[in-house]
C-alpha cells in the first residue's frame, strides 16, 4: 500500500518501530515492546503494521535478520556463522540455518557469489535493475581513493521512500523533505544524506527503502511523515563519486566488491550512506556529486 494514502502520523509511528528493529536486531523484539514504541496497543499494532508496511511484523523482523546476516556474509564478515547468527538475533545456529535455507533456498554455509547470481537469475525485475547498474569491467586499485575517517553521530530528520527506483518516487519524496526543511529554515546549515537500508542484491525491489535525510540540531522535531533519528558515529570508509548513476553504481561496487575484500576492515551492521557534496536539486538528478560511506570495524 502506498504511504501517500496512509495517515502521515501512522507512517511516522511505524517508521519509529522499523528504526528500533534495525538498531536492535540482536535483542528480543517483543510485540509489547514494539507496540509501546509506536504508541499503539499490542492488540491493534500488529494489524496496523501489516497495513502500513505490507507484511506482518513477525515476517518483517525475520526478513531483516536474514537480510542483515546475508549482507554480512556477502561482504566478507570473517566471523563464524554462529557469531553472525547471534549478532542478527537468532537464538541458535540451527535456527539460523533452517530459516536462511527456507528464505533463500540454500543454507548460509553455501552462500557465495555463484549462489547469489543464481538466486538473482530467478528474480526478473530485480535482475534487470542489477544488470543495468552492475559494473562489468575490471577495477584498477587506484580507480577511486578510499579514506578512513571517524565521523560523529548525526541528528537527522528524514523521509522514508518505499520502492525508490520506481517512477519518480525518489524525487517526489525528496521534494517533500526539502519543503519541510525550507519551511523551518533548516536548509542553509543542513547536510543532505541518503541512507539505503537494503542491499539490492538481497532485498527484492518492491521491498527496498531509501531515507533522504537532513542533518539538524539535536532536539529538532519531525512532523507528519518526516521522522527523526540519530545516525551512529564511528569509523567509515569513504570515497568521492562524481558522475551519472552508472558512475555512482561503479563507485559502490568498487567500495564493496574490490576495496573492502582487500582491506583490513569489515562492514559494521549500520547502513551505508551517501553524503551529498552538491545536492540532487542543484544537479537536476542527471549527475551526482557525493561521498559514498560504509561503517567499518577492523578485522
Amino acid at each position: 500500500m502506498s504511504s501517500r494514502r496512509i495517515s502521515a502520523d501512522y507512517v511516522r509511528r511505524v517508521n519509529r518501530v522499523i528504526d528500533h528493529v534495525l538498531d536492535h536486531l540482536d535483542e528480543t523484539l517483543s510485540l509489547d515492546c514494539l507496540a509501546q514504541i509506536a504508541c499503539f496497543s499490542p492488540f491493534h499494532f500488529h494489524r496496523i503494521f501489516s497495513a502500513v508496511q505490507g507484511e506482518s511484523l513477525h515476517d518483517f523482523v525475520k526478513r531483516m535478520r536474514l537480510e542483515r546476516a546475508a549482507a554480512l556474509i556477502k561482504n566478507g564478515d570473517r566471523r563464524s556463522l554462529t557469531a553472525i547468527a547471534l549478532t542478527c538475533g537468532f537464538g541458535s545456529s540451527a535456527d539460523f540455518s533452517k530459516s536462511f535455507k527456507k528464505h533463500f533456498g540454500f543454507p548460509p554455509s553455501q552462500f557465495d557469489r555463484d549462489r547469489l547470481d543464481a538466486m538473482l537469475a530467478t528474480r526478473g525485475e530485480d535482475r534487470d535493475v542489477l544488470c543495468a547498474l552492475r559494473s562489468t569491467t575490471p577495477f584498477a586499485d587506484d580507480e577511486f581513493e578510499v579514506s578512513i575517517s571517524q565521523e560523529p553521530a548525526l541528528h537527522v530528520v528524514y523521509i522514508r521512500i518505499a520502492d525508490p527506483i520506481s517512477g519518480d518516487n525518489l524525487a517526489r519524496g525528496y521534494d517533500r523533505l526539502i519543503d519541510f526543511g525550507r519551511a523551518r529554515g533548516l536548509l542553509d546549515q543542513a547536510t543532505q544524506i541518503g541512507v539505503s537500508q537494503d542491499d539490492l542484491e538481497i532485498t527484492p525491489v518492491d521491498k527496498l527503502r531509501y531515507d533522504f535525510c537532513l542533518t539538524v540540531p539535536a532536539g529538532t522535531r519531525g512532523a507528519g511523515e518526516i521522522c527523526t533519528r540519530v545516525i551512529p558515529g564511528g569509523d567509515y570508509a569513504s570515497l568521492h563519486i562524481a558522475g551519472d548513476l552508472e558512475r555512482v553504481a561503479r563507485g559502490w561496487d568498487f567500495l564493496y566488491r574490490h576495496w573492502l575484500l582487500r582491506s583490513r576492515y569489515q562492514p559494521s551492521p549500520e547502513p551505508a550512506m551517501e553524503v551529498y557534496r552538491r545536492t540532487p536539486l542543484e544537479l537536476g538528478w542527471e549527475v551526482y556529486d557525493l561521498d559514498a560511506r560504509i561503517p567499518v570495524v577492523a578485522l
